[in-house]
């Protein structure tokens, strides 16, 4: 029997797929204005079949412990431990999620807590807004990653997705979450060689990007919820980073442990 709050959310999901699938732009609108719509939309959709896949798997999990006598008190959805490698997109979330603590913490953006009124939620939402603008600004950065590719999968004739993995400093391994960058379809051979030559003693990819946090307000969006977990930083606002692939490169040795 499946979990029912667990059933609802998979539901609730479903429901958003089809709804983002069926989408239609207005027809006043340009060209160019319509293939950005379809960019955002296919990318809003794939995410959502990410997040999709995520909650089946967890269901599967809580289902199985169910079933070796585990018991039904598990929280629903919740997230696995994971280890954070600094030089990732995870890294620069929690970066984030610590500048955000800090604001706190200094009296820049009032606490949660005090939010009870109408005023206090003008005062919270002002300053919340100017913090999201000053740290969109200064975390839009380039930089470079030591990575291992996973997958390569094309979207379209002028793009392709790279599945990537960042190298902890630590162990010389890969760690953490996969994340995803889009890159040139015309690098699809390139990569496709440098992910054929990867084994234990070859030297990671690094992966030359520009992180975009995109952090932005949302004022009905006061707690984490089971789909805004991996996008909430704090009430009203959310962070839906992104990456700007600018090269990728191999360097001569294997990173020593830090």
């Amino acid at each position: 029997m499946r979990h029912p709050r667990l059933f609802l959310a998979i539901l609730g999901l479903a429901l958003c797929l089809g709804a983002t699938n069926t989408m239609a732009a207005p027809q006043s609108r340009s060209a160019d204005d319509l293939a950005r719509e379809n960019e955002r939309l296919k990318m809003e959709l794939q995410d959502l079949r990410s997040k999709l896949a995520a909650a089946t798997k967890r269901i599967g999990e809580l289902e199985q412990a169910i079933a070796t006598g585990g018991g039904t008190d598990t929280a629903p959805l919740a997230p696995k431990p994971t280890v954070i490698v600094k030089k990732s997109p995870y890294g620069m979330v929690q970066s984030v999620r610590d500048d955000y603590r800090a604001a706190v913490e200094a009296g820049e953006i009032p606490a949660a807590d005090d939010l009870g009124g109408e005023a206090a939620r003008i005062r919270y939402r002002r300053a919340a807004e100017k913090w999201v603008l000053d740290r969109n600004r200064q975390y839009k950065t380039r930089t470079t990653w030591p990575v291992v590719i996973e997958e390569i999968r094309p979207i379209d004739r002028e793009t392709g997705l790279a599945v990537l993995r960042a190298v902890s400093p630590d162990s010389n391994a890969p760690a953490g979450e996969s994340f995803e960058v889009r890159f040139p379809a015309k690098m699809t051979p390139r990569l496709e060689r440098e992910m054929a030559k990867q084994d234990a003693d070859t030297a990671p990819v690094q992966l030359d990007v520009i992180f975009i946090p995109n952090l932005r307000l949302r004022p009905d969006l006061m707690e984490r919820g089971p789909f805004h977990d991996a996008s909430y930083i704090g009430p009203m606002v959310e962070m839906d980073w992104d990456l700007s692939f600018k090269n990728l490169s191999r360097s001569t040795a294997r990173p020593k442990p830090s």
